[in-house]
């Protein structure tokens, strides 16, 4: 045996203790995730190419997609936060987890993480290597503001796919993003809630829409849309997954509730047709009735 025959079982075992080491720090940063990003990171499309992160706060999703396993073809990762202090931790954070994939794919070369307002942060270099776009944890006009700003983006990056999961868990700004991702040229292919530390919040994942993608212009901001409550999406889930029927149902009576208070409030003559915040919870409550027939 020559020494080809000796080296061969000492590169399979080095090469094996650095895919254990990788999937033990990838399992670490998950962990470090907490159910709400956890709900984004499920989410994230598996054969994404690149993905910026607006509002990426401590990085700790981008961690988590540079150094897990779940996204194969995954090859940069932009976190992009107009906050100093946040951006100070996710530069420790970064420090902390440097090279938890395999020497192959040091994570610093996978993660970079830029001072910036919304997309302005992109350069030109940026547009052959990004095609998602998520964003978590910022209110739903700030969503809204940066999807409106898709098809202005100086740089013209074209992203493929969104997720998203506005901190506002009130139906109608959670309607709000799912009509301007719709505006944006997008079709919402997932959606799922979760409620965590006593809060709700509702996580959707899109594609773009190529025969719609082209007439995408400035997301219009309608409050009240009785239209659609939640989405067809999550509807489907909460009917076939216990869980999310259980907190889907707990979230929409939270609602039903609180519009039903503010409809007491303000004691309104105005006529049933034009009081949204009455089509609203008329809304909620046909609903709810849907999802107690299943």
């Amino acid at each position: 045996m020559g020494w080809t025959g000796l080296l061969m079982p000492l590169k399979t075992a080095i090469a094996a203790f650095a895919f254990q080491k990788q999937a033990s720090q990838s399992s670490t940063i998950l962990q470090k995730l907490g159910p709400r990003l956890s709900a984004v990171y499920r989410l994230v499309p598996s054969h994404a190419k690149g993905i910026v992160d607006v509002g990426c706060d401590h990085a700790l999703l981008g961690l988590a997609l540079a150094a897990g396993r779940d996204h194969p073809n995954l090859r940069k990762v932009i976190g992009i936060d107009k906050a100093l202090d946040p951006l100070d931790v996710a530069r420790q954070n970064l420090r902390e987890h440097a090279y938890s994939r395999i020497e192959k794919y040091p994570l610093t070369a996978s993660l970079e993480l830029r001072h910036g307002d919304g997309l302005e942060a992109l350069i030109p270099e940026d547009v052959n290597l990004v095609d998602t776009l998520c964003m978590a944890g910022l209110g739903s006009g700030t969503i809204i503001e940066v999807l409106s700003s898709l098809k202005y983006v100086r740089e013209g990056a074209k992203f493929e796919y969104l997720v998203l999961q506005p901190f506002d868990s009130r139906p109608h700004y959670v309607n709000e993003v799912r009509d301007c991702v719709k505006s944006q040229g997008f079709s919402i292919q997932q959606e799922r809630i979760d409620y965590v530390n006593s809060r709700w919040f509702v996580t959707m994942a899109a594609s773009v829409n190529a025969n719609k993608a082209d007439k995408a212009g400035q997301c219009e901001k309608v409050r009240y849309n009785s239209t659609c409550m939640l989405g067809d999406a999550l509807m489907r889930l909460a009917r076939e997954d216990r869980r999310t029927h259980q907190i889907y149902a707990d979230y929409l009576c939270h609602h039903r509730d609180w519009y039903a208070s503010i409809c007491k409030a303000r004691n309104t003559r105005m006529p049933p047709e034009h009081d949204y915040v009455s089509q609203f919870l008329r809304a909620i409550e046909q609903e709810i009735s849907a999802l107690r027939v299943h």
